[in-house]
């Protein structure tokens, strides 16, 4: 371990979440968490029955019986087998618009990208306007002060 015990209990004491720190603790160490449970209880910050409750519980073995056989799948549905199976029908024709409609409505698309483009340059307008006239405050501002503080400076 690199830290010492009173490290270790100053470290875990200061921690606002404690069950967390004696991970960290042992990683900063590059131990193990009973590592850091044993320096907990020989600094003095916990008694061997805390540190019992708070060592990490050994996982379980598997057991090496059998896996149980998993259950039958049930067949396939026969709606869903045909449609996967089967192609679907071909859709009905459309009917081919005519031209004159085709560009009306090409020119009422454009029209309304138009707009669009129209109303967010009047809006980036208006938000240049605003900044500029935000930047001329500042300006005068800043001008304003240096000169109250040219002032100050020569009257005294």
């Amino acid at each position: 371990m690199t830290m010492t015990p009173a490290e270790i209990a100053k470290s875990y004491r200061e921690a606002k979440d404690r069950r967390a720190q004696i991970g960290v603790l042992a990683d900063l160490n590059a131990c193990k968490k009973p590592d850091i449970l044993a320096a907990l209880v020989e600094a003095g910050e916990l008694t061997p029955e805390d540190a019992a409750q708070l060592q990490p519980k050994k996982p379980s073995r598997p057991s090496r019986k059998t896996p149980a056989p998993a259950p039958a799948a049930d067949p396939p549905r026969e709606g869903y087998t045909r449609l996967i199976v089967e192609p679907p029908a071909p859709p009905e024709q459309m009917p081919t618009p005519e031209p004159e409609e085709l560009d009306h409505a090409l020119a009422e698309a454009v029209e309304a990208i138009a707009e669009q483009v129209k109303r967010l340059r009047a809006e980036r307008d208006k938000r240049l306007a605003e900044a500029r006239t935000a930047e001329q405050r500042i300006r005068d501002m800043y001008r304003l002060i240096k000169e109250v503080f040219a002032e100050g400076g020569q009257q005294t």
